[in-house]
């Protein structure tokens, strides 16, 4: 019995050692898989920061735009403002403008009806 032991011993321990091989093999083939897959993620990282990076460009460049935009939108309120007082101005130029001549007018009506009259005063006398 002690025969048959050893060389069973030694079949079960080749056996384990096979067994434990494969499982060594398995654990490379998973180790191999997880450094691909840490090498996809670092690339995957890398990217990410890159894209970080940029959205951080874009928002300073949209700050930049909205600040530029208020600018704008308070040039124009002014520009605005302007235009509506030079509006009111030549309303009023123009109003004075009309009663100068009206003044002109009635005042042109008055001497050319004085002289009419003389003159009419004139040929009756002549």
């Amino acid at each position: 019995m002690a025969e048959d032991l050893l060389p069973y011993l030694e079949r079960q321990f080749s056996a384990i050692n096979q067994q434990f091989a494969t499982v060594n093999q398995q654990f490379a083939t998973v180790n191999q898989r997880l450094d691909s897959i840490d090498q996809r993620l670092e690339s995957v990282d890398q990217r990410l920061e890159s894209v970080d990076q940029r959205l951080e460009a874009v928002e300073t460049n949209v700050r930049g735009a909205y600040v530029l935009i208020e600018d704008l939108q308070d040039q124009v309120r002014l520009v605005a403002e302007g235009v509506t007082s030079c509006n009111e101005q030549l309303k009023q130029q123009r109003e004075d403008v009309t009663r100068r001549i009206d003044a002109v007018e009635s005042f042109n009506r008055l001497s050319y009806q004085d002289l009419d009259s003389r003159v009419r005063r004139l040929e009756k006398t002549a």
